[in-house]
């Protein structure tokens, strides 16, 4: 299969995951560079039939405050000691909790990225309208990475098709070592999904696809989720959870997005907006 790197617009040896001109392979001390990779087919390839899997999934951010009450017997200032007392505590705690739930990597697009990229034949992934715009032909998949590195991490990211195939794939990475090596979570605009691990040049399949009506069709907005956390795979779809799976062969590793067609001669095209990751 060839990869075509991103910088320099050649084809990449198969013994190496950074093209040759463009600079050397690193060791993953490092964090991955940016860089996007088109496959010739999208992958896996969908089944002919889908399973439905459907759950609810209720996220749960819960603040405990403390309030110190003034008892009989306690003097005016012994208790406007335990009310300053209090007050600090729930501030503590309130500013603990929303710098929790804060993202702490964000990318809303109104500027280019780094991991833009669209080639002479307009594949690939460009910033406009503040969002990042991919354009895949058909059979065909285009993903670009964004240079990080993390673990047990939460993504949102709102994801809206433009037009083409309903049959297609859209969604996002973690836990990527290279572009080679990293897990995807993808739904279709045709109310599918389904969780995948790319490992080297094989695919395997980790939840089929199914159906779910949780996922908006065509150029309705979706909002995905994913969680990466401790080997627990999870993929919800407009606050929903749709499937969550174990695997531990990634523990680390950059993020991601991901466009692709399964159809001969359809391309696809669609929107990426709101790029959020945070702690689980």
């Amino acid at each position: 299969m060839s990869w075509i790197c991103s910088r320099c617009e050649t084809v990449n040896d198969d013994t190496f995951d950074i093209c040759e001109v463009c600079d050397t392979v690193k060791p993953y001390s490092e964090p991955p560079r940016p860089i996007t990779v088109i496959a010739s087919e999208s992958k896996p390839e969908p089944e002919p039939e889908h399973k439905s899997s459907n759950s609810w999934m209720i996220g749960l951010v819960i603040v405990m405050v403390c309030l110190c009450l003034g008892v009989a017997g306690v003097t005016l200032v012994g208790a406007s000691v335990q009310n300053t007392h209090a007050t600090e505590t729930a501030v503590s705690q309130n500013a603990t909790a929303t710098a929790w739930a804060e993202p702490f990597y964000s990318q809303t697009f109104d500027s280019a990225p780094e991991w833009e990229w669209l080639d002479n034949e307009g594949i690939g992934f460009v910033v406009e309208y503040g969002k990042i715009k991919g354009n895949v032909a058909g059979q065909m998949a285009a993903w670009t990475l964004a240079g990080q590195s993390f673990s047990d991490i939460k993504i949102d990211i709102d994801i809206e098709k433009i037009s083409g195939t309903d049959n297609n794939q859209i969604g996002v990475f973690c836990n990527a070592t290279d572009t080679r090596h990293f897990y995807a979570f993808v739904i279709g605009t045709d109310q599918t999904y389904i969780i995948w691990k790319q490992n080297g040049d094989d695919d395997e399949t980790l939840v089929d696809w199914a159906n779910s009506s949780a996922i908006n069709e065509g150029t309705a907005i979706n909002h995905v989720t994913v969680i990466c956390n401790g080997g627990n795979l999870t993929l919800l779809a407009n606050g929903i959870e749709l499937v969550t799976v174990y695997d531990t062969s990634y523990s680390q590793g950059d993020v991601g997005i991901i466009l692709g067609s399964f159809e001969e001669n359809a391309p696809v095209s669609a929107y990426f907006d709101n790029f959020n990751v945070s702690n689980p």
